[in-house]
């Protein structure tokens, strides 16, 4: 199975500095032109998408419909392909988020990263973004068969988990993911290698990385 990760266009929250979180911002107008750049990419690259998934939120479904013109297939919306619920955070100004909630500085591990189980702000935790992830994943293997090309729109906190899992790391890492940058890999369908352990008993599992937070597309831009 070969999988695509994208982020998303940039946002109008982008542009405000916002914690975005699930707030449902639009493309802006360099978010547009960056997913049309992206569009242009995969028409040159002649890569045969055969699945299209988004997350629900309208600046991936934005992304979506743009690429969408290259295959002309039906997009799908997959809710575990969300952002992270940052909860009380959602939509608010980066800048000045310790001044309007004061209790973030108990949660928060890191630039822009917080984590606290039952925290009182309702952020989505890394444990349960990971299980999630997981899930997803699970998700994807039952329904598709190695020869299928997935294509996944989706958000930057969020691609950092499915990362981590498609590597199969317990480390959680922090990479920063431009917009519309490509996660490119192909995965041997282990769920199919379970329910098929004559035929597979002696194979080696290759997976392949094709491309890794790849963006010289925006270059174009």
């Amino acid at each position: 199975m070969r999988i695509i990760f994208v982020r998303h266009g940039e946002s109008e929250g982008n542009i405000q500095g916002k914690i975005s979180g699930r707030e449902d911002y639009p493309l802006s107008i360099t978010g547009v032109r960056q997913a049309e750049s992206l569009k242009k990419f995969f028409s040159k690259q002649m890569v045969a998408v055969t699945h299209l998934y988004s997350s629900p939120l309208t600046r991936a479904v934005q992304t979506a419909k743009i690429l969408s013109g290259v295959w002309g297939i039906q997009i799908k919306t997959e809710p575990g392909l969300q952002e992270y619920d940052m909860g009380q955070l959602s939509g608010v100004d980066k800048a000045s988020l310790k001044e309007k909630i004061p209790e973030t500085s108990k949660f928060q591990k890191g630039s822009n990263h917080f984590d606290q189980p039952q925290n009182l702000l309702g952020i989505e935790t890394s444990s349960e973004a990971r299980k999630r992830v997981h899930s997803t994943m699970g998700i994807f293997f039952y329904r598709h068969y190695d020869s299928d090309v997935i294509l996944c729109i989706s958000h930057g906190g969020i691609l950092q988990r499915f990362v981590e899992e498609v590597l199969g790391t317990k480390r959680m890492w922090k990479i920063k993911i431009k917009n519309t940058a490509i996660f490119d890999f192909e995965l041997q369908n282990t769920i199919q290698d379970v329910n098929n352990k004559e035929a597979s008993r002696d194979n080696i599992i290759i997976n392949k990385i094709n491309l890794f937070n790849y963006d010289l597309h925006l270059l174009t831009n």
